[in-house]
């Protein structure tokens, strides 16, 4: 059976109560991508390569130009281009120290961005 961006974040909530910062790594990771499926949706991008995220973003962000809700969609562009940052820093810069209150911050950002998008999914 498929699984949605509700399991997803679901499992990132799991990950987030681990005792060690590669939990919380991967838990910020798991939320942004919760958050990148569900924009997927909305944006009805098609995936064509190393650029997915980046056009996730851009086509909401386009679709609020032409929207009466415009703003909306610009705004959820913006929160899930921040926490993709946060997401490329968790994964990639493991020199950087991630504290658990990272984590739950990071979590609290997908919860509202994902809120923000559910409210804009025709």
């Amino acid at each position: 059976m498929p699984t949605t961006y509700r399991e997803i974040y679901a499992v990132a909530i799991d990950l987030s109560q681990g005792q060690s910062e590669a939990h919380w790594r991967s838990s910020i990771s798991r939320a942004y991508y919760a958050c990148l499926h569900l924009a997927l949706s909305i944006s009805r991008v098609q995936p064509t390569g190393n650029d997915t995220h980046a056009q996730v973003w851009r086509a909401l962000n386009e679709l609020g130009g032409r929207r009466p809700m415009g703003y909306n969609y610009r705004a959820a562009a913006t929160k899930g281009r921040s926490l993709k940052q946060r997401r490329e820093t968790a994964d990639y810069e493991l020199a950087t120290s991630i504290p658990h209150t990272e984590c739950l911050d990071a979590l609290e950002q997908a919860r509202k961005l994902l809120e923000a998008l559910q409210s804009l999914s025709p």
